[in-house]
């Protein structure tokens, strides 16, 4: 008998077992196969280096959810693949050529190209194996890359067919752009970073007068592009001068003061310089007043041309002459200190500027036929949040639905990348235009951890409860809460409060009832609201769900709905169609019994659904 070794090599067992895995077709799935089918997309990892730690736990997880399915009966598939992450590969093939002596540049697009490929191929074959090593039963047969042809056909043949039925629309937007990268990218691309910077106010000349209006801005470059001067139309300090047109400073351009109540009366002078192409509250005031547009900025970061001895000249640069020839002029009132959160671009950290570009977006105003078929079905209370992004269209759905504004509960939320208090304050005005809302029936923080406050979100979520506290002192909110927060949070936040809050929305379903939390919401006097109530229908095919609801004669839906009710829970069932919406609402002409509840109860297949509070990354 062969001894044993006495020390486990991996190496030689890992890679036998798992090439025996592969060779035998364990981990391929039957397409015709009559079982319940089970499937999980790899979320693709970025071709841009190695995996780390974060991808190692989440393979792990999905590995353990498809082995158990498979090993249940399930034809169980999990399909892998890698993501081309084209700007991150992009900034990851520029740093590796410029530490070679070359650039992008010199290169030229073609042999730029190849290198990016070959980065591609390197990574991306290593990954693979990296993978392999992790022992995930993933169907490499099914690997794809999200550049493959068959991909790029299906993208394009998506396009096409949302265009074709006028679901997306191209139109003139305020976006992101990183002048380094020389790309738009997302608001979840935009790291915010407290900086220490200055305010600059600058003296606007009445046209024929002796008078001036101050103006107070952090980026004096863009007074390039101003086309007005806004004031609040309540602000009795300009109301002489509403109508009347100003002197740009430096360019010479005649500019009208506009009255819009998006200015804040107590913020600054009072009077705001609106630069529609380069901001994108100021776009909004633009487009109400038909003010144009005044780009002046290159991609690249510098001046447009049209602005002699600036022009061409880095952004910079150009603030540092333009401030000197104000102060020279005498239009230079006087200088502040300043600190505020500016967005970076996450892959090179340069700093973003809003530009007006051209941009295909979706259009929303189907999402306002489910907001108006909700009211007209009964529904009194509409959920939202500022990263649906959808708030416009509930707005437009509950106007179109004629039912008086004082019947209807709406709720809205603020964001991770808005925490603290100035931020909460100016993205509580945001939404509130945005809803066309002359208070708000309740406004919840969204997550008590935002990824770029990890390290101190007791402090940051502090701060940006008083700004709540401070909206409903001012009666501008009825009632104020949190949205996903713990025990944990809950209890800081309380010894940390003036006011409570009232409302703890957080996922609550059945196999995941979060009694824990619920119990300590209770005991605080806080309402809980469930999101996810229905299990997004993982619950649905589920024998005791099934059995429940044949005995009501009631649907899957309806029984988890009722289910979360009878537990003291209110839920927020989601759904767009017209028929779900109604199903969803049907369900005060029943109860469940002791007996339905405890098997209800006793469900543990499905699990959370959502990110974990403290471990979400976004």
């Amino acid at each position: 008998m062969k001894n044993l070794s006495k020390t486990y090599n991996p190496k030689d067992f890992e890679e036998r077992i798992y090439k025996d895995w592969e060779e035998s077709g364990d981990f391929i799935a039957d397409a015709k196969s009559k079982k319940p089918s089970y499937t999980i997309v790899m979320p693709p990892p970025n071709v841009t280096g190695n995996l780390h730690l974060g991808h190692a736990m989440n393979n792990t997880l999905q590995d353990a959810l498809i082995r158990w399915k498979r090993m249940s009966g399930y034809e169980a598939l999990w399909v892998p693949g890698t993501d081309h992450a084209s700007i991150s590969t992009e900034a990851k093939v520029v740093e590796k050529l410029r530490k070679e002596g070359l650039s992008k540049k010199a290169l030229g697009r073609e042999k730029f190209l190849d290198e990016a490929w070959k980065w591609t191929e390197e990574y991306g074959g290593n990954i693979k194996k990296q993978l392999r090593k992790l022992g995930v039963s993933c169907d490499w047969s099914r690997d794809r890359f999200t550049l493959d042809e068959g991909l790029s056909r299906a993208v394009l043949h998506v396009f096409k067919t949302m265009y074709d039925e006028s679901l997306i629309y191209r139109g003139d937007r305020i976006i992101n752009w990183c002048p380094n990268c020389g790309t738009a990218i997302s608001d979840a691309e935009v790291e915010h970073v407290d900086e220490h910077g200055k305010i600059w106010y600058i003296r606007y000349p009445i046209k024929d007068s002796d008078r001036y209006v101050t103006i107070a801005t952090t980026r004096p470059e863009t007074l390039l592009g101003d086309l007005a001067v806004a004031v609040n139309p309540d602000d009795e300090r300009y109301k002489d001068i509403v109508g009347k047109m100003l002197i740009l400073p430096l360019i010479g351009r005649e500019i009208p003061v506009i009255s819009d109540s998006y200015v804040d009366l107590e913020f600054g002078s009072g009077c705001v310089k609106i630069t529609p192409s380069h901001d994108p509250n100021d776009f909004q005031v633009g487009e109400r007043h038909n003010l144009g547009q005044c780009i002046i900025l290159n991609g690249d970061g510098t001046i447009a041309e049209g602005y002699g001895k600036y022009s061409g000249k880095d952004r910079y640069e150009a603030r540092k002459e333009i401030v000197k020839d104000l102060e020279e002029q005498g239009l230079l009132d006087h200088i502040e200190e300043h600190d505020h959160a500016v967005g970076h671009c996450e892959r090179c950290k340069t700093t973003i500027e809003p530009l007006l570009s051209k941009q295909w977006f979706v259009k929303m105003s189907e999402l306002i036929k489910p907001a108006r078929k909700a009211v007209e079905t009964g529904y009194r209370l509409i959920d939202t949040a500022a990263f649906y992004g959808n708030e416009e269209s509930v707005k437009d759905g509950v106007i179109d639905s004629k039912v008086c504004r004082n019947d209807i509960f709406i709720t809205t939320k603020l964001w991770n990348d808005d925490h603290g208090y100035d931020n909460a304050l100016r993205a509580f005005e945001k939404s509130m235009k945005n809803l066309g809302l002359d208070y708000l029936d309740l406004y919840l923080i969204h997550w008590p951890i935002p990824l770029a406050h990890r390290d101190d979100w007791q402090k940051t979520v502090k701060e940006t409860w008083k700004a709540f506290e401070r909206l409903y002192d001012e009666k501008a909110i009825r009632s104020i809460g949190v949205s996903n927060f713990q025990e944990r949070h809950l209890e800081y936040l309380l010894n940390n409060c003036n006011v409570a809050p009232m409302v703890d929305q957080i996922e609550i379903h059945v196999g995941y009832p979060e009694t824990s939390v619920v119990d300590y919401c209770k005991a605080k006097n806080i309402a809980v609201e469930a999101w996810a109530p229905i299990a997004k229908g993982k619950a649905f095919e589920i024998p005791v769900v099934k059995e429940v609801a044949a005995r009501h004669g009631k649907t899957p839906a309806q029984v988890l709905i009722r289910w979360c009710m009878e537990k003291g829970v209110i839920p927020l069932p989601k759904s767009v169609t017209p028929s779900r919406i109604e199903e969803n609402f049907d369900v005060f002409d029943f109860t469940l019994s002791a007996r339905d509840v405890e098997l209800l109860d006793g469900i543990t297949e499905v699990g959370r659904l959502g990110s974990h509070p403290d471990s979400c990354n976004f």
